[in-house]
């Protein structure tokens, strides 16, 4: 569908009408989420145990594969970089595979799919000297998790996340969790890359509000906008997708 047709403006308005009154009832039965453990994922603490060997993956990425600006393929985070101040390999975006890019990380693979609710990942650098400015996720119905790969030497108070006003540091094989729906910055002041993989995995829900958020997910991972997403990459080397089951 066109997204400048006026069908699809309509549906645009509507979903995020529908999405808006979803986090509502989210944020009833579920409470406010600003950091919270990863450890309450099913799965999640496998990632700070296979921290050598998906670090070890993420080095020969680096190595072997052009790692783009996410401004150059993901349109809607278009807004919050330029120049490669925030680069991406990705791996899933919404549910959807990128094969080629999995193929060269199978541990990292094997670990994001036992994840209970696991649905999207990339590796995501912030170059040395850069920020991301304040802004928020746009579906309260996943949860963020980054796992520290590469943190500057001196990244304390230079090298940071802030989420709902509240600041925490990266560190090395450690993960945290947050809500992404909160007004959430990045900033990099050191000389340094840092690297992180980034997760989202669906918010554990109660039985119904869990179906309804899988329902408005399914949708997303459909839209234009992820297809784009896809078709903006494939100059980088991945050609080749599947939908998560």
């Amino acid at each position: 569908m066109d997204k400048k047709s006026y069908v699809y403006r309509i549906i645009e308005y509507l979903g995020k009408k529908a999405i808006l009154l979803f986090e509502l009832l989210i944020e009833a039965f579920s409470g406010k989420i600003v950091f919270d453990t990863p450890y309450r994922i099913a799965g999640a603490v496998n990632l700070e145990r296979n921290v050598e060997q998906i670090l070890r993956e993420y080095i020969q990425v680096q190595n072997n594969r052009l790692i783009p600006g996410i401004d150059e393929f993901f349109v809607e985070q278009s807004q919050l970089a330029s120049n490669k101040s925030w680069k991406s390999f990705p791996l899933f975006i919404y549910g959807n595979e990128f094969l080629d890019n999995t193929a060269l990380c199978p541990k990292t693979r094997e670990v994001l799919l036992n994840i209970k609710g696991f649905r999207s990942a990339m590796f995501s650098i912030l170059s040395a000297n850069k920020e991301i400015p304040p802004h928020r996720g746009p579906f309260k119905g996943l949860l963020r998790i980054h796992l520290g790969l590469v943190i500057p030497n001196d990244a304390l108070n230079k090298c940071y996340i802030e989420v709902g006003g509240i600041r925490k540091h990266w560190e090395f094989g450690k993960a945290m969790m947050f809500d992404d729906t909160n007004i959430h910055a990045a900033n990099n002041q050191t000389n340094e890359d840092r690297v992180v993989l980034f997760i989202d995995v669906l918010r554990p829900l109660p039985f119904l509000l869990d179906k309804l958020n899988r329902l408005f997910f399914l949708l997303i991972s459909n839209s234009p906008f992820i297809s784009e997403t896809k078709n903006e990459y494939r100059q980088f080397g991945n050609t080749r997708f599947s939908k998560l089951k």
